[in-house]
């Protein structure tokens, strides 16, 4: 498949080996008022983003490809990779965060079910009744992307899943692939140095919302309680673009 719109292949980051040093540790002047300290805080100016050090106090910045914020959780990667949590707490995401996190309870899974394409309609649940019941809040904001980030990957829509098909990626159940795909990243490298994290996720949404445009009579809630994923992906009839 022809690239298009910057979907260069993927390439390699290089990890430096050992500890992150403490010359590369984002610092903060401004103390967050219920702390009193600063220690170890992301240089950020947004407050939302300081707040966060009530519940990491190891952030640290690692400078490569201009991604600059980590956290500790992301020192050690199995995968040859550092996996970053990537900090999406600006205001404009929020609500669909807030939401996101209160929803997820409604949303039935299947824990016998491991596969990859299991999870991505998981996601995909979920976002769709986010999208549902936040029909003001942009759709790239429910999902923590950016606006660029959006347009990027619905341009490449039949690429991204082509990717999924030619891997045979959809009934994977290895957990080391599949949060290359679901996790909290900055970028999908499999696919693309330009594809967002969580691209699996999106897919999943995509899939979901093909679901219930060719089964009118399924409701929100029977959705939500349908634990049976596989029977979702193939009766989605889900085509790309």
């Amino acid at each position: 498949t022809e690239n298009k719109n910057n979907f260069e292949s993927p390439d390699i980051l290089t990890i430096p080996k050992g500890k992150i040093s403490s010359e590369v540790k984002m610092t903060c002047k401004d103390a967050i008022d219920e702390l009193e300290t600063c220690e170890d805080i992301c240089n950020d100016s947004s407050y939302y983003l300081r707040r966060l050090q009530r519940f990491d106090s190891d952030l640290f910045g690692y400078s490569q490809k201009g991604f600059k914020r980590y956290s500790k959780i992301s020192q050690t990667s199995t995968a040859g990779r550092y996996q970053p949590v990537i900090l999406r707490y600006n205001p404009d995401n929020l609500i669909p965060i807030t939401m996101s996190v209160y929803c997820s309870q409604f949303n039935k899974t299947n824990p016998l079910d491991n596969t990859m394409i299991s999870e991505m309609l998981n996601f995909g649940k979920l976002y769709y009744l986010l999208q549902s019941i936040l029909p003001c809040v942009n759709p790239y904001n429910l999902i923590g992307y950016s606006q660029e980030e959006w347009n990027l990957i619905n341009q490449n829509e039949e690429t991204i899943y082509g990717v999924f098909v030619d891997r045979q990626l959809f009934f994977e159940t290895n957990h080391l692939i599949k949060n290359k795909y679901l996790s909290e990243r900055p970028k999908t490298f499999e696919i693309s140095p330009n594809c967002p994290g969580r691209i699996g996720a999106w897919l999943g949404w995509r899939i979901v919302e093909s679901y219930m445009k060719n089964n009118t009579n399924i409701t929100i809630q029977e959705l939500l309680n349908n634990t049976n994923n596989k029977e979702i992906f193939f009766q989605s009839l889900y085509k790309p673009g």
